[in-house]
């Protein structure tokens, strides 16, 4: 009914999602508040992520290929620390290949990743360990026998 990398893949989206609930039980609880104040998307400046709390600002990130640039997952260590994760498509190849952005508290800019599949390769979930710089990612890469789990960690 599953195939073998399909039970595989699920269970490295258990674990992240294990990793996520035994960080939460033990770090404390996060609030999570809604507010529709204004639903107008305004242009990223400098000064708008502080000045705009409470409204959506657009924020440009970098387009590695000309088209098929694709985030998936965001996790934030800080302030000025993020990391998105996705993929983009290779033009010259045409083979999916990871995306990893990282926010500096002004801008993004891509972050090499690995690429380990002849066939394809993203990113689709994203998570940090709190109190440290350690970001685990998980997706899935192609090859000669179908599709495999793929993980990564960044430190």
């Amino acid at each position: 009914m599953f195939s073998s990398s399909h039970v595989r893949l699920t269970t490295a989206f258990s674990l992240l999602l294990l990793i996520s609930v035994v960080s939460f039980a033990l770090f404390g609880s996060t609030r999570l508040v809604s507010h529709a104040v204004d639903t107008s998307l305004k242009p990223f400046t400098k000064s708008s992520v502080k000045a705009s709390c409470g409204a959506w600002s657009v924020v440009p990130s970098p387009n590695v290929a000309a088209y098929s640039n694709i985030l998936y997952g965001i996790t934030a260590l800080s302030a000025n620390n993020a990391w998105a994760v996705g993929y983009y498509i290779n033009a010259s190849s045409n083979i999916d290949q990871t995306l990893t952005e990282q926010w500096n508290g002004t801008g993004w800019n891509v972050v090499s990743s690995p690429n380990i599949g002849i066939s394809g390769n993203r990113l689709s979930a994203i998570a940090h360990v709190p109190a440290t710089t350690q970001v685990w990612v998980a997706g899935y890469y192609g090859g000669n026998s179908g599709y495999q789990t793929l993980i990564e960690f960044y430190c």
